[in-house]
């Protein structure tokens, strides 16, 4: 009877151990799943500054090349808005 016991308890023990295995297979896993995830919003987040910087970058030069068309579209906004607001 007594090995019986015995045996059952080895048995829950073995399939715990197997549990626990699977368990940090898994975390391993899921840490690397965490870690790429995070690489790649990394990447995106890079990309969109640098897309920003050559963005601002156009718009400083094509400002600085052609200023009266951004005051005058400046104003013709303004004007615009004024009357809008006017309606109101």
């Amino acid at each position: 009877m007594a090995h019986k016991k015995h045996r059952k308890h080895e048995e829950f023990y073995a399939a715990l151990q197997k549990i626990r295995d699977r368990a940090d297979a898994k975390e391993e896993e899921l840490i690397d799943l965490i870690g790429s995830v995070y690489e790649s919003v990394q990447d995106t987040k890079d990309k969109a500054i640098e897309k920003i910087h050559d963005t601002a970058n156009t718009v400083n030069t094509s400002v600085h090349l052609h200023p009266w068309h951004y005051i005058c579209g400046a104003a013709l906004i303004g004007f615009l808005a004024g009357l809008c607001k006017r309606r109101k």
